[in-house]
């Protein structure tokens, strides 16, 4: 049974009134409307929702031409799925910016709503991680005669952390990311040993968007990681290729460890119910070697400041009080590979059977 990420919007009437049909026959009262404001932004919404396929075949039936309804979960209450639209959608974003992009809307019997991301790698869902998102204002129906949808639904994350047990290189040597303190000198590509600025963690559920990514030893090439590395989905990893200079002008570039899913060597680990995520700042963004492998440190980007708490953000403001009113990105150790431009990259790669980190000069 799926978990996925959702926005929960709240009960609603009921826009599938007639059950001895497929299509939702007031769907179109959906359009126009706003979920998500300044005040109450929709990146502190993100929900888990459970797709009770109980008969395990990847789709979840709604309760229409007397189908036997499978439930939606949420929040501790089971309801029978009611209807399933697909929308076309404006997302607003933290900076401002706009996006338009397809989602699904979701109802159950009780009458609550969901608004849902497309199916896993699916382009549609390529600007519902770019940034933190504000509001999403829902501006036609594409389609809403669906009889189930499938249970496939991409999961993403928004946090940028190392998992716990995750060897750091330091001036001491190898030593788990758990027993590293503020003051601690580690080992960076650009600045040699830099001491820690600040330390934090977080256990969590190990579903969704919490799930960590595992890429086991050797997978990025050049024998790296030394040892399995687990990694939050978001947290990115350096990219050292020739492709990378092709693309974007530079050899080295940060790529999310979920974008890499497609590579052998690299899933989702689900051995675990749950994972301590530990973040490491220090005085600027920095490239640092996790189980051998070059990764980043902590990044004090707008989606990752939202994601690890107010009290976090406390600590890191006080400690750097530019970053709480900063008019710009803070600058990155190398260049984030954004958008649909991270599938590309991965593509080329898979495509030309070539290794995430290459051996060579850098340009």
């Amino acid at each position: 049974m799926p978990t996925i990420e959702a926005f929960y919007l709240g009960t609603m009437s009921d826009i599938d009134p007639d059950e001895d049909n497929y299509a939702s026959e007031n769907s179109s009262d959906l359009v126009g409307l706003t979920f998500g404001s300044n005040n109450a932004p929709l990146y502190d919404s993100i929900d888990a929702l459970t797709l009770e396929d109980v008969d395990g075949d990847q789709v979840l039936y709604s309760n229409d031409n007397d189908q036997n309804a499978e439930n939606l979960s949420y929040d501790g209450t089971s309801s029978a799925l009611d209807s399933e639209i697909r929308v076309n959608v404006t997302v607003t974003y933290t900076d401002g910016t706009t996006a338009t992009t397809q989602m699904g809307v979701l109802q159950d019997v009780s009458g609550r709503m969901f608004l849902i991301p497309h199916r896993e790698g699916s382009s549609q869902n390529e600007v519902l991680d770019d940034h933190p998102i504000v509001s999403i204002q829902i501006a036609s129906i594409e389609r809403d005669d669906f009889q189930g949808m499938y249970t496939d639904v991409e999961q993403d994350a928004f946090i940028t952390c190392f998992a716990a047990g995750t060897l750091i290189a330091t001036k001491k040597g190898q030593i788990d990311i758990a027993h590293l303190s503020v003051g601690d000198s580690v080992v960076t590509m650009d600045h040699g040993y830099q001491p820690i600025r600040w330390i934090g963690a977080r256990r969590e559920r190990a579903i969704g968007k919490f799930a960590p990514i595992r890429i086991m030893q050797g997978a990025l090439g050049q024998g790296l990681p030394t040892r399995d590395l687990r990694v939050s989905p978001q947290h990115r990893i350096l990219v050292r290729s020739k492709i990378a200079q092709r693309m974007f002008g530079s050899f080295e570039v940060l790529l999310p460890a979920k974008k890499m899913l497609g590579l052998p060597g690299i899933s989702v680990d689900r051995s675990t119910k749950n994972v301590t995520y530990w973040h490491i700042l220090f005085n600027s963004h920095e490239i640092v070697f996790s189980e051998g492998a070059a990764t980043e440190s902590f990044y004090t980007g707008s989606e990752a400041m939202k994601a690890i708490g107010t009290q976090a953000q406390g600590e890191i403001f006080s400690l750097f009080p530019e970053l709480e009113h900063a008019a710009s990105p803070p600058v990155s150790a190398r260049p984030i590979v954004q958008g649909k431009q991270q599938n590309q990259l991965l593509a080329q790669h898979q495509k030309n059977a070539r290794n995430i980190f290459q051996s060579g000069m850098m340009t």
